[in-house]
């Protein structure tokens, strides 16, 4: 029973919304008796030397930091009460500015949750992340049934360095029963922002918001402790009732929130005021909680019910929000866990009465492994809509590009029609200059979704670990004229005019005017192919919403919002449901994936936005528009495609996915284009592949009604050693969501002004040699690689480029043994706003990955023509 128990706590307590923190450390009151610190120890070797570590509390969404010292091990301090779950993050370094955000590392945690108790604990923030709440108490509903009554108090105590400790305040504590289990022990749907019992037929969780709990009991107090040095505000709510008689057969869940009022005038929520403090800011992250309301790991069962209840997670799904879920689990299998994952295991209940530890036995280390992070960019941005007839391409280029020994490259597709079995494809792909390279699509005969897993993993020349995975999920249209989903238009938490509507296409300078103080949160443009101009601001962001015409209770809409490197927003919902915890602002740290940048979207940056909705009795409509990043002067907008330009005068894009600017294949290798128009609109798209010889081959492909374009009938094969030279073009006529273009409409490659190279090199050729810089971030990078032993007649060349533009391209000088290039960032700040060129923050994470690509062709020491490349991955402060 206690088993049981334990592992439903840890669920409940693992769905809670997570917030963000200031960086600010209470001290503990001794004035008014309570305790407000937990520590936690870990023997050496845990981690490695001097890495750098973060606590996150699960319910308060506290983040605090610390370092190991030089055997691994560490003693850290936190926020928090002992019974309350923690994730533990360690990485090599955390940026300062992803400590002030309150944001952890994008690595792998582990949970930590201390031995269930008598009594329970929960917590939360106040005043917009002004403060802190945390709570304790004993509430037994045992053996309790309708009309019986009931009993319960609960200690609390506000950290609150901001409130003024001579107001008179008035505490208001409520607490509410949520359903979650009906009579038969069914879960009860929808549940929580970030997990869900329904699932979608490939086991993807259909997030959405619980109905709201029945008001039950309330307790109100002005008896408060107040530690004014400490900013402790420490007071108990008793609370008294009888349960009620109208509550069907069930389970039902305890839900406490809270309100503070000044003497005797209008009480306002906890989370939601400005009386505690004025210096709170709404979480800039995955979700803003909105109010305190928090669910206890306290349950009532009314009827004959059975046994408490046990949630597994072969039932319940947590979902990320960034990022949809991968099934990699990192070596040891069971061991380490994302974010997401809980892991019900005994060996993670370690508590030895005074702190945490992280080991079999206090002062003992837990060794794991350690894998350098590896980020995958596939051949097909994540949740591209395809329609039926198109093909799935499983290749992808890693970052950092390495060449790895006994490098495994995975890529799983599980299609899930409409009608009929769901089919999977699997992939076993080599790794060669750092693409896993193959055009053995996958065909999309009939409508349905798709769920796509990609995993690769090896080891270096230095036998250190690389690894990363990925995951995607999309839709494939059934060109059902009735199935067209759409944004849900205009501003997020705007009612509209008299009748309910939003405009959809509009400038927030001038709309909504009635209601002018709205935060610039926009709805995802009601129509494919439009655009939304968003300033690089960190108050701006979007929600995503897709309707569709008509009622369609068990249908659902998958969403993922991606730049070219890195996924925004990953998830699935109910149709027409908006939920805050979606929101994506454009500071949003990105779970600090590779290249994320310590500012989140920059003006130039590209966001598409793909979705879809699947009604598993109907019909499958795919949807694709632009998100386009401003300069902050600017004022958020939606307008039709073409009314103005995306970046510089630009009307047009081409973005490709394979044939990168700079991408290096082997003698004979075999590719088919493929890329993302911008805006997200059918147009035709044009190659032409000239090869060293002089000989051109052209390719005509016409992209899908989502902008996506594969010419997987016209693969290209790189039959000549040398420079190939790609030049590339989009053109559009046709209908818009707002007219007829006649005049066709032009674009190429981001910073492309004609041609781009790509380099192929034979099979046996060198990887060119050369010293890793250190790195001063924002500060010339000089890079450089050495002349081959008995090369003549050579030429250089050079491409610089990330995974949304390429930045340079040029012939170098070769200079004795050795040809060199300095990359600058301020060099390139006019025509690429959206790198970092300030050099802050640390690790892969805080800016775009640059890839210079060094290319010589000449004769070797017999005569004979040879070319060899070599890539150097510029991760922010430090190359590889």
């Amino acid at each position: 029973m206690r088993r049981c128990l334990s592992l439903l706590v840890l669920l409940m307590c693992f769905i809670l919304p997570v917030l963000a923190q200031e960086d600010e450390t209470p001290q503990a009151a001794n004035a008014c008796s309570v305790v407000t610190e937990t520590t936690f120890t870990a023997g050496a070797g845990t981690v490695p030397a001097n890495s750098q570590v973060a606590i996150e509390n699960i319910y308060t969404g506290r983040v605090d930091y610390g370092t190991a010292d030089s055997e691994g091990g560490f003693a850290i301090e936190t926020v928090g009460l002992r019974d309350m779950p923690y994730r533990v993050y360690r990485a090599p370094s955390i940026p300062q500015t992803m400590r002030t955000a309150g944001d952890v590392p994008d690595t792998s945690a582990r949970l930590m949750m201390a031995p269930l108790s008598d009594s329970f604990v929960a917590g939360g923030q106040l005043a917009y992340g002004g403060g802190t709440w945390l709570a304790s108490g004993t509430f037994d509903l045992s053996d309790v049934q309708p009309g019986d009554e009931v009993r319960g108090s609960v200690e609390v105590v506000f950290i609150a360095p901001d409130t003024n400790p001579e107001l008179p305040l008035t505490i208001v504590g409520d607490l509410s029963l949520q359903p979650i289990l009906d009579g038969d022990g069914a879960p009860l749907m929808p549940a929580s922002e970030t997990w869900s019992a329904t699932l979608t037929s490939s086991g993807l969780p259909i997030l959405g918001e619980a109905d709201a709990p029945f008001p039950w009991l309330t307790a109100i107090t002005d008896d408060i402790c107040v530690d004014a040095e400490a900013g402790l505000f420490a007071f108990t709510l008793d609370f008294q009732g009888v349960v009620p008689e109208t509550l069907g057969e069930g389970w039902y869940q305890l839900v406490l929130s809270g309100r503070v009022a000044v003497a005797d005038s209008e009480a306002a929520d906890w989370y939601d005021n400005r009386l505690l403090s004025v210096n709170g800011t709404r979480f800039n992250g995955v979700g803003d909680p909105g109010t305190s309301q928090v669910a206890l790991p306290i349950f009532l069962a009314v009827g004959p019910v059975g046994d408490v209840p046990t949630l597994h997670l072969d039932t319940v799904v947590f979902m990320n929000g960034v990022q949809f879920n991968t099934s990699h689990v990192p070596w040891p299998e069971n061991r380490l866990l994302a974010d997401w994952q809980a892991l019900f295991a005994d060996d993670l209940v370690m508590w030895d009465g005074e702190s945490y530890y992280l080991g079999d036995s206090p002062g003992q280390s837990l060794q794991e492994p350690t894998s350098e992070p590896l980020h995958i960019l596939p051949d097909v941005l994540p949740g591209t809509p395809y329609e039926i007839g198109n093909g799935f391409l499983p290749g992808f280029t890693i970052q950092p590009i390495l060449n790895l020994r006994d490098a495994q490259a995975d890529v799983t597709l599980r299609f899930y029609p409409l009608q009929g079995e769901p089919e999977t494809r699997t992939w076993a792909l080599s790794l060669q200059h750092g693409v896993a390279l193959n055009i053995d699509a996958f065909s999309f005969d009939v409508p349905g979704h798709y769920v796509v897993e990609y995993a690769v993993r090896g080891v270096d020349a230095d036998e250190q670990m690389w690894s990363g995975d990925l995951s995607a999920a999309g839709v494939v249209d059934s060109g059902d004229s009735l199935m067209v989903p759409q944004g849900a238009r205009g501003v997020a938490g705007y009612t509209g005019d008299p009748y309910g509507q939003q405009q959809a296409w509009f400038d927030m300078a001038v709309y909504p005017d009635d209601n002018p103080y709205l935060p610039p949160i926009v709805n995802w443009p009601a129509f494919s192919g439009d655009v939304a101009y968003l300033p690089d601001n960190a108050e701006v962001g979007m929600q995503p919403v897709l309707h569709i015409p008509g009622p369609a209770d068990d249908a659902f809409a998958l969403f993922s919002a991606v730049r070219p490197d890195v996924r925004v927003r990953q998830a699935v919902t109910r149709t027409g449901v908006s939920l805050p915890g979606l929101i994506w602002r454009n500071d949003d740290l990105l779970d600090g994936q590779m290249g994320a940048g310590m500012t989140g979207n920059r003006q130039g940056d590209l966001v598409f936005l793909f979705g879809g909705v699947v009604d598993d009795g109907g019909a499958v409509g795919g949807y694709a528009s632009l998100a386009v990043i401003t300069d902050d002067d600017e004022t958020a907008r939606v307008v039709p495609p073409f009314q103005q330009p995306l970046i510089d005068d630009e009307s047009m894009l081409i973005l490709p996915t394979t044939l990168r600017p700079g991408q290096v294949y082997t003698l004979g290798a075999v590719d088919a284009f493929a890329g993302q128009v911008a805006p997200t609109l059918p147009a035709d798209v044009m190659l032409t592949a000239t090869a060293p010889s002089g000989a051109q081959y052209t390719v005509q492909a016409h992209a899908n009604r989502f902008g996506h374009v594969a010419a997987l009938d016209a693969p290209l094969t790189f039959d000549e050693v040398g420079i190939w030279q790609m030049n590339i073009s989009a053109s559009f006529t046709g209908q818009t969501s707002a007219s007829m273009i006649t005049t066709p409409v032009t674009g190429g490659v981001p910073g492309v002004e004609t041609n781009y190279a790509v380099y192929v090199v034979p099979e046996d050729a060198p990887d060119l040699q050369g010293p890793l810089p250190q790195v001063a971030p924002g500060q010339p990078v000089y890079l450089s690689v050495n002349v081959p032993e008995g090369w003549t007649d050579l030429n250089a060349h050079v491409t610089v480029s990330t995974a949304s533009q390429m930045l340079d391209m040029t012939e170098l000088v070769v200079s004795g043994e050795r040809i060199a290039y300095s990359y600058s960032p301020a060099n390139f700040r006019t025509e690429a706003p959206n790198l970092e060129p300030n050099g802050t923050g640390s690790g892969p994470a805080a800016a775009d990955v640059v890839m210079v690509t060094f290319a010589i062709t000449g004769l070797d020491a017999d005569g004979q023509a040879v070319t060899a490349t070599h890539t150097y991955s510029i991760l922010h402060d430090r190359v590889r």
